[in-house]
C-alpha cells in the first residue's frame, strides 16, 4: 500500500498480505498516527476503499474520503506514478538476487531526501522542515 502526501510528495509504503479494509483500516491508523490526520484521503475504488468499515473510520477519524474516478489512473496521478518506480526497484532486486525490502528501504530513503521535480524541494524537508540525513551528497555545495 502507498499513501502519498499530496504536498510534499512524501511516500509512504507499507507491505500487506491482504487487501480488505480488515487489513488496510490498521495500516492507515498507524499511519495517521504518525504524520496526523488528513483532511482528504484520495484512493480508488478498490474492495477496501468503497467498504461500509472505511466508511465508518473515515467518519470515526473526521476526514473526507474521496475516491477517483473509476478506470482513470490519472485522477490519482502522483501514486501511480510513484507505483512504477516501486515496481522497478523491487523489479531490480529480485532480478540481481537482493532483498527487495532492503532495496525499498534505500530507495525510500534516496526518493525522500532527493529534490521532487514538481516542487524542487525533497519531500522529506518538505514535511519535516528540516533536511534528512542521507549518504547522498550536500545540494548546496
Amino acid at each position: 500500500m502507498v499513501v502519498i502526501d499530496e504536498h510534499s510528495r512524501y511516500p509512504v509504503v507499507e507491505h500487506l498480505r491482504s487487501t480488505s479494509a480488515q487489513a488496510v483500516i490498521p495500516v492507515l491508523d498507524k499511519i495517521f498516527a504518525m504524520f496526523g490526520t488528513p483532511e482528504v484521503l484520495k484512493t480508488d475504488n478498490g474492495p477496501p476503499w468503497t467498504s461500509t468499515q472505511m466508511k465508518s473510520f473515515a467518519d470515526y477519524l473526521g476526514f473526507h474520503h474521496r475516491k477517483v474516478t473509476p478506470y482513470w489512473p490519472c485522477a490519482n496521478g502522483t501514486a501511480e506514478r510513484f507505483m512504477r518506480v516501486l515496481g522497478k526497484t523491487v523489479k531490480a532486486a529480485v532480478v540481481e538476487g537482493k532483498s527487495w525490502k532492503q532495496e525499498l528501504h534505500k530507495m525510500l530513503r534516496s526518493y525522500r531526501a532527493t529534490p521532487h521535480t514538481t516542487t524542487n524541494h525533497p519531500p522529506a524537508t518538505l514535511l519535516f522542515q528540516r533536511a534528512m540525513k542521507t549518504r547522498l551528497p550536500d545540494q548546496q555545495n
